[in-house]
């Protein structure tokens, strides 16, 4: 194959410890590229260090602080084409986080909690309003009351049909109205 085009890093794309390459496809391939031979050294030595790559990018890695390295890559079908080469360096520390990712992230924080509280601030508000309006109409119903106090074992009826105190169709605790349906069978 002819040689790859467009060999290139990106400045963001460099840190303290790693680099990333992006490059083209050959102009004229000469068959199915297999995949990309990328050999890097550092400036200063003779030991090569070689990775196969399928695609057209590549981060080599665990490369040492604030050094220049020199980088080349080929494209292989049934033999290696030519190398195009880069230098690139390092950063001599890691990179501090971008601003705006801290700013994002601190604002996301915030405005969760803050969506937490509203939350449980509307449902204290819906959950005290509904107990108040059961307690309103209890007042004003009295079959809603009767139930109530049926349910908190302080019924009248329920004391009278326990057979703990009067006659079931003549205890003076019990309103006439109740005694009625009570001798009815209706309650």
């Amino acid at each position: 194959p002819t040689i790859v085009r467009n060999l290139t890093t990106l400045r963001e794309a460099i840190t303290d410890r790693s680099i990333v390459l992006f490059w083209k496809e050959p102009k004229i391939p000469h068959g199915l590229i297999k995949h990309y031979v990328v050999r890097y050294r550092h400036a200063q030595s003779t030991r090569v260090e070689v990775k196969q790559e399928t695609g057209t990018a590549t981060a080599i890695d665990n490369l040492t602080r604030g050094t220049e390295y020199n980088i080349s890559v080929a494209a292989f079908t049934i033999s290696e084409g030519p190398s195009a080469t880069i230098l690139a360096r390092t950063l001599s520390q890691a990179p501090p986080p971008p601003q705006s990712q801290i700013g994002a992230i601190v604002g996301g924080t915030i405005g969760g909690l803050l969506f937490l509280v509203i939350l449980v601030a509307i449902i204290l508000f819906l959950v005290i309003r509904r107990k108040r309006s059961i307690d309103v109409n209890k007042d004003k119903d009295p079959v809603l009351l009767e139930y109530d106090n049926k349910e908190r074992g302080r019924s009248k009826m329920s004391s009278i049909a326990a057979g703990k105190t009067g006659s079931y169709g003549n205890d003076p605790y019990m309103p006439e109205h109740d005694q009625r349906l009570w001798k009815d069978k209706k309650f």
